[in-house]
């Protein structure tokens, strides 16, 4: 399985990655919304972990561009904020995540994600 932790902190990338590899899983990531978005076309990850707030936008642009591209397959992306505005949580949903993970996330929250198909 191939999961794809974007990020723009070093060390919840790296403590994501750590756990991801740690069960077993081929591990990728990305700092911004560009390299997010090249990465999801050129690997097609199963499962991506993904920043609300990064320098040059956020996650919801990211699910926003993947839900207007013509079908094929998607990873399963959790949305991972330290927001607690619902508005959020909701917007995700509604543009194809399958759930929202609030930081600090802790790797048990991680690893249920992974196992859950």
């Amino acid at each position: 399985m191939k999961a794809l932790v974007v990020d723009d902190n070093t060390l919840i990338r790296k403590m994501i990655r750590a756990v991801l590899e740690e069960e077993g899983l081929e591990c990728h990531e990305a700092s911004d919304v560009a390299s997010a978005l090249e990465s999801i076309r050129e690997l097609n990850p199963d499962v991506c972990f993904l920043d609300q707030y990064m320098p040059d936008g956020d996650g919801l642009k990211v699910l926003r561009t993947l839900q207007a591209l013509p079908g094929g397959p998607r990873p399963r992306i959790y949305l991972l904020t330290g927001s607690p505005d619902e508005s959020i949580v909701s917007q995700a949903l509604n543009l194809g995540a399958s759930g929202v993970l609030f930081k600090p996330v802790n790797p048990d929250q991680i690893l249920q994600k992974v196992r859950e198909r």
